[in-house]
């Protein structure tokens, strides 16, 4: 979608700058109400946009209904390459290093068993049952010896229930983010926070909008440069102040 969007924002941009050669990339961000800053960095490919701002750039540009529409569908088909998977899955595979190796095999769908044990901490036991439970739920298949992914990307959050499965990854991955503070240089690592006062009853789209977060996000990882490394995204969004809680 990034590609398509900037293609029609460079496209509206060179039109204006065609009939008035003085119109600047200033006066389009200030056009759009957006940074230059942020808008220069999207046309390089060097930043995304979210939805929002993107719909905001169509309604000042005056895009038509149908334009709208159009985009705001090759949104849905981008987050619906996440298959959300069943809870029987979840139970088996709630071992943060299942997903690890399902990512790496994206950089070399040929791994040795050193390189895995390595490069994971992982024994040679674990390795061999975490393939063989990935092979009989139907995530890869083997080719010689070759992986073959059959479910690249998934996703196993859901912003309306939870699990004892769910909540013993999401421990794990919050010891991990814990523990890369100190193991890992600024340079190779990002941890922030928001603090925030809410209106809770808006908790289910603030849940729905960092979900679509993610997904836009690992699309936008994996599609514009070689992968190379596996990375883990932890976002945490949970009230400090003790009020009700229903």
């Amino acid at each position: 979608m990034q590609k398509n969007f900037a293609t029609y924002l460079e496209k509206e941009f060179l039109e204006r700058k065609k009939k008035n050669p003085a119109f600047s990339l200033r006066a389009f961000a200030r056009l759009l109400e957006i940074d230059q800053s942020t808008l220069s960095k999207f046309f390089k490919g060097h930043r995304e946009l979210s939805w929002t701002i993107k719909k905001q750039c169509l309604l000042k540009l005056g895009a038509n209904d149908n334009l709208i529409n159009d985009f705001e569908e090759e949104r849905r088909t981008l987050l619906s390459e996440y298959t959300q998977l069943e809870e029987s899955f979840i139970t088996i595979m709630s071992e943060w290093k299942y997903w690890a190796i399902l990512e790496y095999l994206k950089i070399n769908n040929s791994p040795s068993e050193e390189d895995l044990t390595n490069r994971f901490f992982i024994s040679s036991i674990e390795l061999d049952m975490i393939f063989h439970n990935l092979k009989k739920l139907g995530f890869i298949e083997s080719e010689g010896k070759s992986y073959k992914l059959l479910k690249p990307n998934n996703s196993w959050s859901d912003g309306a229930k939870t699990s004892e499965a769910r909540k013993s990854l999401q421990k794990q991955l919050s010891q991990l983010s814990y523990s890369a503070i100190e193991e890992y240089s600024i340079d190779s690592r990002y941890h922030g926070s928001l603090t925030v006062a809410v209106d809770k009853n808006k908790l289910p789209e603030i849940k729905e909008k960092i979900m679509n977060f993610q997904a836009e996000l690992g699309q936008f990882i994996q599609k514009k440069s070689s992968l190379n490394e596996v990375y883990q995204l932890t976002v945490s969004f949970f009230p400090l102040s003790k009020g009700t809680k229903s």
